[in-house]
């Protein structure tokens, strides 16, 4: 009878984790229900990442089709994404194929957590991923964020499995490698993660019965993958256009938006002005193409950046916290609004943390909008609190269950303070959303059991 209960345990679980993912497939692919593709461009990225595909598919190398014409390198964006879009007929398809990694990546965490805590814990945490609005409206949209956040998810995943099994073997060490993989390809696929080399080998450091000696290599090894996937392409950019960098990004990040938003923080100025003002500093006419802005140019804006940050450092430092818990929470309100066509978006572009009362004004004029709205604070704050009982639960726990808690969401935690400038909104928390889904899967489903301890791990 233990048998049969356990069997039927088992079966109930799986169709439990296979309706939310296919709840999540469902939500992902309901975009598709309107005509045509002209929605799926709505992003201002979106322009740039069809042109990049069009280049590769016209032969012009990693560069932008325009009018016909192939435009100079591409020092913008990395290639990952144009490579993927490149080959799929058309855009709906890359849609559809967004829907179906969402939808994967939701299974993904639901199973991982079911293996290594319960059904309870795996339900929750697949169903935030699963309703997680801004993953929904972006992945309708030609960008890179769902793709890369799977990417990031499934290598931090890889490497809890790891940790979890606490056994140096050939699996193990395949694992930690094939993690490293995967976080070089996130590299590729956004520059954001330049971060990233630094996370391949902290599953090694774990590894049970290893030499130093044996540590060391394969800890090395594990960094060199997405290390020198940075180093390769940085090296491609400097011979394309003399300027040694993974992607000039980093510099328009920092210049428009990090400086920026200091000088629009302590001002009295539109941000869009500011970036206005910023542009003609560097003799451009305005900030409307400043995707565009030449990579020599970069070594200037760092510099500036820098003179700013340091002249202003209680405001940099400011701004930046304000902006980082702005992030944590902030609905997606202006992507939402032009999916549904509620006309209750931004009119004009606000700043992180900018004219509260001009974003509810609009708001209000969507119920719709303003019921999701709701949905997404309340879905946010029951992510954090579950996120802060797994923390509680874990302060006493060994150094190896401590580690499958603090590297994903040290992770989740950098991933927001990296967008944590004026550029911040919903869509730039999304490579954390997985991560703090299961950790607050764990900590909801230890507060609603009243278990002490949470963390139940299976460690053979």
């Amino acid at each position: 009878m233990s048998a049969d209960r356990a069997i039927d345990r088992r079966a109930r679980c799986v169709w439990i984790l296979l309706a939310l993912a296919l709840l999540a497939l469902a939500l992902r692919l309901a975009p598709l229900m309107r005509p045509g593709s002209a929605w799926a461009m709505a992003n201002a990225d979106s322009p740039r990442y069809v042109e990049l595909a069009q280049g590769l598919r016209a032969g012009c190398g990693f560069a932008r089709l325009v009018d016909g014409h192939c435009a100079g390198a591409e020092i913008l964006r990395t290639p990952g994404y144009p490579l993927l879009l490149a080959v799929l007929p058309s855009l709906r398809m890359m849609v559809a194929v967004q829907a179906l990694i969402g939808a994967a990546l939701c299974l993904t965490v639901g199973y991982f957590v079911a293996v290594w805590w319960d059904l309870r814990a795996a339900a929750i945490a697949e169903a935030i991923v699963a309703l997680d609005l801004s993953s929904i409206v972006e992945g309708s949209r030609i960008l890179s964020d769902v793709l890369f956040q799977a990417l990031i998810a499934v290598a931090v995943i890889t490497q809890l499995w790891v940790i979890a099994r606490r056994r140096s073997d050939a699996r193990a060490l395949a694992a930690i490698f094939a993690a490293a993989a995967l976080l070089a390809l996130a590299i590729i696929v956004r520059p954001v993660g330049l971060l990233l080399p630094i996370l391949a080998p902290l599953p090694v450091l774990m590894l049970p019965a290893i030499s130093r000696r044996q540590m060391a290599a394969v800890a090395l090894l594990a960094f060199a993958l997405p290390a020198l996937t940075c180093a390769g392409w940085a090296a491609r950019n400097a011979a394309r256009t003399g300027v040694w960098t993974v992607s000039n990004d980093v510099a328009i990040d920092l210049y428009y938006f990090k400086a920026g938003g200091v000088i629009w923080y302590r001002g009295h100025k539109d941000f869009s002005a500011v970036m206005d003002d910023l542009a003609r500093r560097l003799g451009l006419p305005d900030a409307r193409d400043y995707p565009d802005t030449p990579a020599a140019l970069d070594s200037r804006m760092t510099a500036d950046a820098e003179q700013i940050l340091l002249h202003d450092p209680g405001g940099a430092i400011e701004m930046t916290l304000r902006s980082f818990l702005w992030l944590a929470v902030v609905p997606d309100r202006g992507s939402l609004n032009e999916l549904l066509g509620t006309h209750a978006g931004a009119t004009v572009y606000l700043a992180a943390t900018g004219q509260l009362s001009t974003r509810i004004h609009q708001l209000l004029h969507s119920p719709l909008l303003t019921v999701l709205v709701i949905f997404q604070l309340a879905l946010t704050a029951l992510t954090w609190i579950g996120v802060a009982f797994a923390l509680v639960a874990v302060r006493r726990k060994s150094a190896r269950e401590v580690a499958v808690v603090l590297i994903p969401l040290g992770l989740a935690l950098a991933m927001i303070a990296l967008a944590a400038g004026a550029e911040a909104y919903a869509r730039y928390r999304m490579p954390a959303i997985p991560l703090l889904a299961i950790f607050a899967g764990i900590g909801w489903s230890g507060a609603a059991l009243r278990v002490s301890p949470v963390l139940k791990l299976k460690f053979a």
